[in-house]
């Protein structure tokens, strides 16, 4: 997968994004918010950028007791970990997940990568049986 098939806008950055900025907007506001601000930041016309976006999703993460906000990202001396979180076990337990994809990792993209690539683990495995 390449970086330019999954693309992806993240609403704000953690610092200049509280969880009561967020509070009380609906996923449509948000996306609203986002296209302005993107648009404001790469000097397109906001119509024009408006028209690009075919589908949006929107999560938060922050309110997910799963994910609590949570994402990796390699520790000094790390590198190899994400190859080997994404290691089957036994040929029948497959892993996925932001943190088990090299090239994305902390990403939704690495999550969808790794989402893929499991799949096709899961898939050749099958065949094999």
């Amino acid at each position: 997968m390449s970086r330019s098939s999954v693309p992806g806008l993240r609403v704000c950055q953690p610092r200049a994004c509280s969880r009561s900025t967020l509070a009380g907007h609906t996923a449509d506001q948000l996306v609203e918010r986002a296209i302005d601000d993107f648009a404001a930041t790469v000097d397109v016309p906001r119509a024009r950028l408006a028209s690009a976006v075919r589908h949006h999703h929107f999560h938060d993460y922050r309110a997910d007791p799963c994910a609590r906000g949570a994402y990796s990202y390699t520790r000094v001396s790390g590198t190899g970990a994400a190859e080997g979180l994404a290691r089957p076990l036994g040929g029948r337990l497959f892993f996925a997940g932001e943190a088990t994809n090299a090239d994305y990792e902390g990403s939704v993209a690495g999550a969808l990568a790794s989402g893929a690539r499991a799949a096709r683990e899961v898939l050749r495995m099958s065949r094999r049986a």
